[in-house]
């Protein structure tokens, strides 16, 4: 089931989401703003990618790293 959702925009905000959203070829604002919420719940917050460089910093200090060539010796 749908839920509509209003929210209040400078005018010149409004004009610039209208805009991008033809743009980069999305059917309407809805399509835009759904777009951008789901880019949003994918990304990783800053705690999070705090937690990963500290720990890959802890395994480069013990040693724990890959040691390759070239990238495609990962691959």
């Amino acid at each position: 089931m749908r839920n509509i959702v209003t929210i209040s925009l400078p005018k010149t905000t409004a004009l610039s989401v209208r805009k991008r959203s033809k743009q980069r070829g999305f059917n309407g604002v809805s399509s835009y703003i759904k777009y951008l919420i789901d880019q949003d719940e994918e990304s990783i917050s800053e705690k999070e990618l705090l937690a990963i460089v500290r720990q890959a910093r802890k395994d480069y200090r013990a040693d724990r790293v890959l040691r390759a060539r070239s990238l495609a010796d990962l691959l």
